[in-house]
């Protein structure tokens, strides 16, 4: 069990903390860049208006990275009761706007009992917004722990090959989209209660908005339509890579990122942060493989669900323990980080961005920070860790 500190914070307070690789990883150089984040520790950092600073390594979270820090959005109160109000909305609605409910809610529901299932989608719904996409106003905050309920939920039914047996809220919307033909602002919602959500988006921000909102249903639609049902093989990391990005809601991550950022960007001014861009998304996909390896492990051994992870691939290819394949992959991501980081270094130095182009790139960094300090204090992973639970009373 790991002491906890008692650093004074306004964080989410946390229960868990491992390193998936259980090495201690060499001095890592300081790179001037990054240093917005450590920065911010200390004093007030243009963009971080709405987050809360994090020295991990105070808080006792194990910290393998180039990034000197990291930042949460301060209004995940607010977030976290969006999420728990938006499921009892769920709950409480007819069936014709209830749409298909995971198993293990509806059994919950029935039975009466503690809402452990309940809880934990919740906890999911808005720690990974708070910490992937911390810049995020109140509102948006909200919003964004509003969706994922609706995209956690629509998962979970795909997952439990509840897929035939009804539709869930999501696929009814996007249904209704497909069906009126027209652009996502003028789609009149028979669901009340997606359209309440889409009505706060758009009303939010008209630019970035729509696209946050069409993303949701890219999502709900790719996983309904690429479920796996067994694990696969790859021939190379690189051709394991391609298909993890492509499987990774990489519309969805965009659109949070530019809708928390409020940094609305064309195709045109998108296009000098792609080679950054890529790093961001492989990065992110990877450090989920990384921290998730042994949750997916376990209810592989347990209900014989599929694995399909990066840290299974390298043990594939390379005839490896799971243990080496995660200090492998960890390796990995420092690469990336530093290549990240020269991308970002060119962007600053040539100065030919505009304030939102620059705003992007800085939230993409901000991001996969918190993307690290969620996974690694996340419960869904922690919770098979052995030693992860941190003692609180020290």
């Amino acid at each position: 069990m790991i002491k906890a500190s008692k650093a004074i914070s306004k964080m989410r307070p946390i229960q868990y903390a491992f390193d998936p690789a259980g090495t201690t990883p060499p001095a890592l150089q300081k790179l001037k860049h990054f240093s917005f984040l450590s920065d911010s520790l200390s004093h007030p950092t243009l963009g971080l208006h709405n987050t809360e600073a994090i020295n991990p390594s105070a808080v006792r979270v194990p910290w393998p990275t180039y990034f000197p820090a990291c930042v949460q959005c301060k209004y995940w109160p607010e977030a976290k009761r969006a999420a728990q109000a938006i499921l009892h909305q769920i709950m409480d609605a007819s069936p014709e706007h209830q749409g298909m409910i995971p198993s293990r809610i509806h059994k919950e529901m029935i039975s009466g009992s503690a809402m452990t299932k309940s809880q934990e989608l919740v906890e999911t719904s808005f720690t990974a917004p708070i910490n992937m996409f911390p810049a995020a106003s109140k509102t948006r905050a909200e919003i964004m722990a509003k969706a994922n309920v609706l995209i956690f939920m629509h998962d979970d039914v795909i997952e439990s090959h509840l897929a035939n047996e009804g539709t869930t809220i999501i696929d009814d919307a996007l249904v209704n989209l497909q069906s009126e033909n027209v652009p996502i602002e003028k789609v009149e919602w028979k669901n009340n209660i997606f359209g309440q959500f889409a009505r706060e988006a758009l009303e939010e921000d008209p630019v970035t908005g729509p696209e946050y909102v069409y993303s949701v249903l890219q999502w709900a639609d790719y996983t309904r339509n690429n479920s796996a049902t067994h694990s696969l093989r790859f021939s190379t990391f690189g051709d394991y890579l391609g298909f993890r990005i492509r499987d990774f809601a990489v519309e969805f991550i965009v659109a949070s990122l530019k809708f928390t950022c409020e940094a609305p960007l064309s195709e045109t001014e998108i296009e000098p942060l792609k080679s950054a861009g890529n790093l961001y998304i492989a990065h992110f996909a990877l450090t989920n493989d990384l921290y998730s390896y042994d949750k997916e492990a376990r209810e592989s051994a347990e209900h014989g669900s599929a694995v399909v992870n990066g840290v299974q691939v390298l043990q594939d290819l390379l005839c490896v323990s799971p243990s080496t394949a995660k200090i492998l992959l960890r390796t990995l991501l420092l690469d990336i980080e530093k290549r990240l980081y020269d991308e970002y270094e060119a962007l600053v130095i040539n100065k030919e961005l505009n304030d939102n182009q620059l705003r992007y790139a800085r939230g993409m960094i901000e991001s996969l920070a918190g993307n690290i300090f969620y996974s690694a204090t996340c419960f869904r992973y922690a919770r098979v860790i052995p030693g992860a639970l941190l003692d609180l009373s020290a």
